[in-house]
């Protein structure tokens, strides 16, 4: 698939599965935008990838007014989203005998 100038952003995609899957698409030469809450972690993926159609804005998606800035930027932008990757989470580990119906 040709993914050239289309435009993909990426909610935690600052390490881990959601940076790997910006590695891919800057590969097939897509605009990136990543997400993330750590502007360190932000920091680093920008110099790991090192590539001028990679963007990074520190943004917490549990928090409306985050949500409501990454909209506003995309929109600044005037680029629809051609690909969306809903990467951002957080895992709560306990074990087994901690784990309750609410967990």
């Amino acid at each position: 698939m040709n993914f050239t100038d289309k435009n993909v952003i990426i909610t935690g995609g600052s390490a881990g599965i959601g940076l790997a899957t910006a590695k891919k698409f800057i590969a097939k030469e897509a605009n990136v935008l990543v997400t993330g809450r750590n502007t360190d972690s932000l920091d680093k993926a920008s110099v790991t990838i090192n590539n001028p159609k990679f963007k990074t804005l520190a943004s917490d998606i549990s928090k409306l007014a985050d949500i409501a800035a990454l909209e506003q930027k995309v929109s600044e932008s005037g680029n629809k989203i051609d690909v969306l990757v809903l990467n951002a989470g957080i895992a709560k580990q306990f074990s087994i005998e901690e784990t309750t119906e609410e967990v």
